[in-house]
């Protein structure tokens, strides 16, 4: 038993330990940014980059395994891609304030309405900006980038929101 006991305090500790070193490369990188990014964001945002890849497995899946059309293939995709978003999201960057039971169910639901909304600001900036002579990676850029302020902003506020 005593053993147990050594083995939850050493855990407790690098528990500790770990969130000594988050809250102080948080500190860092606000100071080097004028506080314009924080941890959370930085964390929300590697998410993100995970998603694209889930969203291309799935939709490889989709077209390759399954046989679905492209366009049922990339409607499976966004909703497996938000849906791992949502959970990565609930259990990295915002862990601090994890949703558990219905108020998962009803965060998830929230996290699909603001995803989507954030997905045609991002088709609607990047088309914009295409229409207005930018190179196709820039316009996908400055839509990706509307995109991930708006989901960070609005999802903050309402999935995620200080209790």
């Amino acid at each position: 038993m005593g053993n147990l006991d050594v083995q939850g305090t050493q855990g407790r500790e690098q528990h500790r330990d770990q969130q000594r070193v988050e809250a102080d490369a948080g500190l860092v990188l606000a100071k080097a940014t004028s506080d314009l990014l924080s941890l959370r964001f930085i964390f929300f945002c590697l998410v993100g980059i995970v998603g694209i890849g889930v969203h291309f497995v799935a939709l490889s899946i989709g077209v390759a395994l399954i046989g679905l059309s492209f366009q049922w293939a990339q409607t499976l995709a966004i909703v497996v891609a938000i849906a791992n978003n949502f959970a990565l999201n609930n259990a990295i960057a915002y862990r601090d304030q994890r949703l558990t039971g219905v108020n998962y169910l009803t965060g998830l639901l929230l996290f699909y309405l603001i995803s989507s909304i954030g997905a045609l600001s991002n088709m609607s900036v990047g088309n914009w900006l295409f229409g207005h002579e930018q190179t196709w990676w820039v316009a996908g850029l400055g839509g990706a980038a509307m995109s991930v302020v708006w989901n960070y902003v609005i999802s903050s506020m309402m999935v995620w929101r200080s209790r």
